[in-house]
């Protein structure tokens, strides 16, 4: 899973250029819900779980570039930030760049869910976006424990 407890990783606040660029990812999945979903919207809460679900399985969708799938791990972010007490988005530095992740109360603990989703696209695997959640919500309780 795309998760990890380093102390190699150098975090810092989001900037304006990142922030502009999550905003049109989040327009961006928002778009791609309104079109494949009529009627459903992003709410960045765990409600949109289901409707990231859906999202997923839309056959498009496994065509779909990785910018598109990006556009969906920051609305899976946003709705993980409403799930999970705690996580607040950051920018990541380690050996292969910076990134926006989600990071765990100023601990060494991210999650990057940027291309989280992607990378199972690419192995093949199944996204089961509420598993998902679950799995993060137990590591990430624990870690907190």
């Amino acid at each position: 899973m795309a998760i990890k407890d380093t102390d190699n990783s150098k975090f810092s606040p989001i900037n304006d250029e990142a922030r502009s660029e999550l905003s049109d990812l989040r327009s961006f999945a928002s778009s791609l819900v309104g079109r494949f979903q009529p009627g459903h919207v992003l709410t960045q809460t765990a409600d949109d779980f289901e409707t990231l679900q859906r999202l997923c399985e839309v056959g498009a969708m496994q065509h779909a570039n990785y910018g598109a799938w990006v556009a969906v791990g920051v609305a899976f972010g946003d709705a993980l930030m409403n799930y999970i007490p705690g996580l607040e988005w950051c920018l990541e530095s380690d050996q292969y760049g910076t990134n926006a992740a989600l990071r765990f109360r100023q601990s060494g603990l991210s999650i990057a869910v940027l291309t989280m989703l992607w990378k199972r696209v690419e192995r093949g695997e199944p996204i089961d976006i509420i598993h998902l959640a679950s799995e993060l919500n137990t590591i990430v309780s624990c870690h907190g424990a």
